[in-house]
């Protein structure tokens, strides 16, 4: 008797703990936007924070239809913030950046969590074909 109603209580029990897991990632998790740079603002009294803002492309559908239009983004860019360059082979790791190697019109991942950016990852230049 106590075996069958230990199962089902071990079910729900594993089904709670799951569903608070899930909510908890999520809110951890920062959004992701992918543009080119169009400003770097760094602060004048402490060097390697600041702003950037960054531009998103417009996005159209298979119809050439406009999803979405083209918009800007502005990040804070704090010392706790993870600067990356891109590999630019496959198999080798990202290295690391800092604030002072973001440019204008360079491609740009930032994870971000409320306006903070949390980590920027610095896109490889594209090689130009001979």
């Amino acid at each position: 008797m106590v075996r069958l109603l230990l199962v089902p209580v071990i079910l729900v029990a594993s089904f709670l703990l799951v569903a608070n897991t899930d909510g908890q990632d999520k809110k951890k998790k920062g959004a992701n936007v992918t543009g080119v740079v169009v400003s770097v603002d760094e602060d004048k009294d402490v060097k390697g924070i600041g702003t950037i803002t960054v531009k998103t492309p417009e996005k159209k559908d298979k119809e050439k239809k406009t999803i979405a239009d083209a918009k800007e983004h502005k990040f804070t860019v704090s010392k706790d913030t993870k600067i990356v360059k891109a590999a630019t082979e496959k198999g080798k790791d990202a290295t690391p950046a800092s604030f002072g190697d973001l440019a204008k019109d360079q491609i740009i991942t930032v994870t971000h969590s409320e306006g903070k950016a949390e980590k920027i990852s610095i896109a490889a230049p594209k090689k130009k074909k001979a």
